[in-house]
């Protein structure tokens, strides 16, 4: 019936597997789960004695595959005909998080989660800028969501039937960091496959700091460079993405030679104040537009 596929990447996951473990046994319906390790070692974890009994199986890749290529081989592997991808950086909120998706299977559409983030601001005050963003950019209801479902779409947690996947697949070719869910979601539009959002978060557990936060949206604004720079890349994909469209339209008014100007007092700034208790999201996306027109050229 359906098979849950966990890319995983230098994360502990045994809480998660064990509250999967505890619904999808509870349900009388067959399934698997599946774990893809693209970390450089394998874990070291000692799988607790009752994975044993269940249908798991885990596989390390030698060389890493990427997110795209770790999250196909999977589906590659998959046995049932729907399949549900959950980040390994994840945690599951309640006893009802696998029925939900169970009680909203068709075999037709596309469903979406969504993402939570947990209530209270960290301790930490490195984790803060992450904290915020997540709250502010990604945690949004499935009526919001389904206003433009397909860019809401996100690879953090959702389920497809695997016939549908088969047909779209991640782009492999997308190597650098970010932006293959984005396009993922592109090419479902593309097809005109149906999306439906739920109101079924995970809570995304991963808080990175705030500097591994800046180098990753630094990777992702490359790779969204690189995109823009292939020679197929659809019209349409660039049209949906906010930065560069805010990109173009800085071209167009002037504004970018500024943006060049700044960018290394952007980044000073950056550097301080992002990392404090109250950290501007104003600031962090003037930064990436600065970023983004550096780059350029």
């Amino acid at each position: 019936m359906i098979s849950v596929l966990i890319p995983l990447y230098q994360v502990n996951f045994i809480a998660l597997i064990d509250s999967l473990i505890n619904q999808l046994s509870s349900i009388s319906l067959p399934y698997e789960i599946l774990i893809g390790d693209d970390s450089p070692d394998p874990v070291n974890h000692t799988f607790p004695e009752n994975w044993k009994s269940q249908p798991i199986k885990y596989f390390h890749n030698k060389n890493s595959m990427g997110r795209s290529a770790n999250r196909n081989k999977l589906a590659d592997n998959a046995i049932f005909e729907n399949l549900l991808f959950v980040d390994c950086d994840a945690l599951v909120p309640d006893s009802e998080y696998i029925l939900r998706y169970i009680n909203e299977i068709d075999g037709k559409s596309v469903l979406c989660g969504g993402t939570s983030y947990q209530l209270n601001k960290p301790k930490r005050k490195e984790q803060i800028l992450r904290w915020t963003y997540g709250w502010e950019r990604e945690v949004h209801s499935s009526v919001e969501r389904s206003k433009n479902p397909y860019n809401c779409f996100s690879s953090f947690n959702f389920c497809i039937p695997s016939r549908i996947f088969k047909e779209i697949r991640f782009d492999e070719r997308i190597k650098d960091y970010g932006h293959e869910d984005t396009y993922f979601g592109f090419e479902l539009k593309e097809r005109g496959v149906p999306i439906k959002h739920l109101e079924n978060p995970l809570i995304h557990n991963g808080l990175e700091s705030a500097d591994v936060f800046l180098n990753k949206t630094e990777r992702s604004i490359e790779g969204l460079l690189s995109l823009a720079r292939r020679d197929a890349i659809p019209a349409g994909f660039l049209d949906s993405n906010s930065l560069w469209q805010l990109s173009e339209r800085a071209k167009k008014s002037g504004f970018t030679k500024i943006l060049r100007f700044i960018h290394p007092l952007l980044k000073s700034l950056v550097s301080v104040l992002l990392k404090s208790r109250n950290p501007s999201l104003f600031l962090f996306d003037l930064y990436k537009l600065s970023y983004l027109s550096k780059i350029q050229g």
